[in-house]
């Protein structure tokens, strides 16, 4: 958590003096939800998008813009990092977006000033989900995709 935090500070005085700069934070669609097995990460990547989203008011009327993209599953060694269970190995395989894809909606977004992003229809999705059921339902269904 600290890291994005001391970063901004150390850099955004510099940033400030451009015609035009842009902070791109990287949470994950964990941050709308607490993750069971996952709790820590998923309060991180809320803290990151958070903080983002904060900022992105605060740099109001500078030339800083901040962007949070809140990519879902994606081709990565974090399933086996996290060592999910078998049933998370097997929808990450089926619903995995490549690192390109989710690097692209994300610089893209960037440029465009979006202060936030949610990468791929599924992730969408999923995150509105977690507006519409209650959290107890989603949280079981999360904890049962992860053991």
């Amino acid at each position: 958590m600290a890291v994005p935090v001391e970063l901004t500070a150390l850099f955004l005085p510099m940033l400030k003096k451009e015609s035009g700069a842009h902070i791109l934070n990287v949470a994950s669609t964990a941050a709308y939800q607490a993750v069971p097995l996952l709790s820590v990460y998923s309060a991180t990547k809320s803290f990151v998008l958070s903080f983002s989203r904060g900022l992105s008011q605060e740099l109001k009327g500078t030339p800083v813009s901040v962007t949070c993209v809140s990519p879902g599953g994606t081709d990565t060694e974090f399933v086996v990092r996290a060592q999910i269970g078998k049933k998370g190995l097997d929808m990450a395989r089926k619903f995995n977006m490549s690192p390109e894809s989710v690097a692209r909606i994300a610089v893209n977004a960037m440029f465009a000033g979006k202060p936030e992003r949610v990468t791929g229809f599924l992730n969408k999705l999923g995150v509105f989900s977690t507006w519409l059921l209650p959290k107890t339902l989603v949280e079981r269904t999360a904890m049962k995709i992860y053991k």
